[in-house]
């Protein structure tokens, strides 16, 4: 039952990372072959925010009809 799981017990602990200064193109990429949804953006050790499937997705979208 899910209501009795911790988070520890579904989280994804083998993450994989970007940086700001990736290509959206390829962190799209990155996100597919790791069938990920999301993927932290870190400066060394610091982790500056989180991009997602949804925001690449839109934002490819959107260039296209700029």
């Amino acid at each position: 039952m899910m209501i009795t799981r911790k988070v520890s017990e579904i989280m994804t602990s083998d993450v994989i990372t970007t940086t700001p200064e990736i290509d959206v193109v390829y962190a799209f990429e990155k996100l597919m072959e790791y069938k990920s949804s999301s993927c932290p953006v870190v400066d060394g050790d610091k982790l500056l925010g989180i991009i997602t499937a949804t925001d690449v997705g839109h934002n490819l979208i959107l260039d296209k009809y700029e």
